[in-house]
């Protein structure tokens, strides 16, 4: 009779085994949800991107970094960056709520041509400051243009104008009209 008590033991752990299984195997899951798809929030627009950084070359220099929120490019050639700083090579920055640029070929710093609005500010490296609602830039000339009321910052100095200019390569700021300086 050894044999079948070898078999009673046997039969009894395929059993035991069998009713592990069973149980492992139909215990409850979690539910996998897949995410939708984005929506392309413009659908005018050729290509669509959310926070990301572009860099700027001239040859295998970086001169400059482009850091955004969204982007939208256009079939115009627009593209349209939100809450945009752009470095640029000189450690100045420009930066604004909404900026477009049109597409050149140059990928340097001085291929860009901006207009910004919202609140568009230009900072340079020593702590400088020229702010407006709307601006345009200039990567040719370094040329930082604002229409409108202007307010600048520099060290103790502050003041407000209607219109300024922001010079890149001298760093020189002026008020065009109605300047009132502060010193402190």
């Amino acid at each position: 009779m050894r044999w079948e008590k070898s078999a009673r033991i046997a039969i009894a752990v395929v059993g035991l085994g069998t009713a592990v299984a069973v149980y492992s195997l139909t215990k409850k899951r979690p539910v996998i949800v897949n995410t939708p798809l984005a929506v392309a929030s413009d659908p005018t627009a050729t290509l669509q991107s959310e926070a990301g950084q572009q860099m700027r070359t001239e040859g295998s220099r970086i001169t400059g970094k482009i850091s955004y929120e969204r982007l939208r490019q256009y079939e115009d050639g627009r593209t349209v960056y939100d809450k945009a700083r752009f470095e640029l090579g000189n450690g100045s920055v420009l930066s604004a709520d909404v900026v477009e640029m049109k597409s050149t070929q140059d990928q340097s710093e001085r291929g860009i041509d901006a207009a910004l609005s919202g609140t568009a500010r230009m900072e340079m490296a020593d702590g400088t400051k020229l702010e407006g609602e709307k601006a345009t830039y200039s990567g040719a000339t370094g040329l930082a243009t604002i229409p409108g009321a202007a307010v600048f910052t520099r060290g103790g100095m502050t003041g407000t104008g209607n219109g300024g200019t922001w010079e890149r390569d001298s760093g020189t700021i002026r008020l065009l009209a109605d300047a009132c300086v502060t010193l402190t």
